[in-house]
């Protein structure tokens, strides 16, 4: 996984992955494995994005996103391949720490995934419909 550092075509990669999920323009698809998601890309081009125990065996998970050609896994990377690297000028102070760069990642395509934002919308309209006016804040 962080056996090679980042290129430039590498930082890409992951910045259009990152942004392209915000937007929702990934169709990230849960999988039999609860710690797995999937996406198409075209033809037989695939994303995985996985949460996978700490690497520093500290408490918490850790991310990696690989791309696939059929079957065949072209890499793996994780936070660690982009060592020393910020991604402020590109995503924003927020995400200048490659490590929140991944973990948003998983949060964002997890909830697409199992479409916990859509199910929200419909929890707040049924909520809203037994709340009193004043309440629907």
């Amino acid at each position: 996984m962080a056996d090679f550092q980042a290129t430039p075509d590498l930082n890409r990669f992951l910045i259009k992955v990152f942004k392209a999920t915000e937007l929702g323009l990934i169709q990230w698809e849960k999988t039999a494995d609860e710690a797995i998601l999937t996406a198409p890309i075209e033809g037989e081009h695939n994303l995985l994005l996985s949460e996978v125990p700490n690497f520093n065996d500290q408490e918490g998970s850790d991310y990696t996103l690989s791309l696939l050609k059929g079957r065949q896994s072209i890499f793996v990377i994780d936070y660690r391949n982009f060592h020393n690297l910020s991604f402020s000028s590109a995503l924003g102070e927020k995400y200048a720490k490659p490590w929140d760069i991944f973990k948003n990642l998983w949060i964002n395509s997890y909830l697409k995934a199992h479409k916990i934002s859509d199910e929200l919308k419909v929890a707040n309209i049924l909520l809203d419909k037994i709340l009193p006016k004043e309440e629907k804040k």
